[in-house]
């Protein structure tokens, strides 16, 4: 599958990248989206400068004519052509949505950093990660508006943006699989004609589960059901399956939240249950 697959939306640009690829090849992936938005960014500057010279440009052409109107037939054109460059270039400046977003390959770039003394040296992980917006058209579930190229700009949507699929191997041999899907609620209103205002409630979905290695660990500290409605700085556990050496916990969080903190806090409430193979006292302890 390609490394990465950047398709023109009518909004912006979405950058998906779906591949099995290890961590190095992940950050350099990431560093070529950074480079490309500032590279982007850059020119945006450069644009609205000489659009400015222009602005600029085409008050002097009308002042020198006013001034000394033998300069006329050249401080005209001047002028003429000082408004047309402005009007060009700040065209230029709003339509261009050549930047990518990268918010959420910062979240991932989190999540690997954090692991990384864990994660299994060279070895490849499934990625897939869609960095789109979460409101985007093509994430609303309501029937009557799928398919369509635009919402209205008052009533009530519904997203749904299942935005991360990840899985890897630590060194141990265990291996983690995460998911995570942002689900939004908008409620739009008219603001002024042709403009709107949105209220969003959002909810973050969040699943780990973990395939412990037999080698490496003797099972668990509990079956997690005390657990299960405990929240977290509001991160919310709802479910959690026990079946051997595998655990799946489900989670939900209701607000703006940074997406790789509730990951890992899921995590180290998993590897937290562990019971490694040479914890004999800790076994016996908890026999008792």
């Amino acid at each position: 599958m390609a490394e990465t697959a950047v398709v023109k939306e009518q909004e912006k640009l979405t950058a998906i990248f779906e591949k099995q690829a290890t961590a190095a090849e992940f950050f350099e992936f990431q560093q070529k989206v950074f480079a490309q938005n500032e590279k982007f960014r850059s020119l945006t500057c450069w644009y609205i400068f000489f659009a400015l010279l222009g602005f600029f440009g085409f008050f002097v052409g009308v002042f020198s004519t006013i001034i000394f109107p033998p300069l006329g037939l050249i401080a005209i054109p001047f002028g003429l052509c000082g408004m047309g460059t402005f009007f060009y270039l700040i065209y230029r400046v709003v339509s261009m949505n050549e930047t990518i977003p990268d918010m959420r390959f910062k979240s991932v770039e989190t999540i690997l950093q954090v692991m990384a003394a864990d994660l299994a040296p060279n070895r490849k992980m499934g990625l897939s990660i869609n960095s789109f917006g979460a409101t985007h058209i093509s994430k609303c579930t309501d029937e009557e508006h799928k398919d369509r190229t635009w919402l209205p700009n008052h009533g009530t949507f519904q997203f749904a943006d299942p935005w991360l699929e990840m899985s890897f191997k630590t060194r141990d041999g265990s291996a983690v699989k995460i998911s995570v899907e942002e689900r939004t609620r908008q409620r739009r209103k008219p603001k002024r004609k042709g403009r709107w205002k949105a209220k969003n409630k959002i909810v973050h979905r969040l699943k780990v589960k973990l395939d412990a290695s037999p080698r490496f660990y003797r099972g668990w500290t509990s079956d997690f059901s005390d657990v299960i409605g405990a929240s977290l700085d509001g991160l919310t556990i709802s479910r959690a399956q026990l079946d051997g050496h595998s655990v799946q916990i489900s989670a939900s969080f209701l607000g703006t939240a940074e997406p790789a903190e509730l990951i890992l806090r899921l995590l180290s409430v998993i590897f937290a249950h562990l019971i490694p193979v040479n914890s004999k006292s800790l076994a016996k302890r908890l026999a008792k």
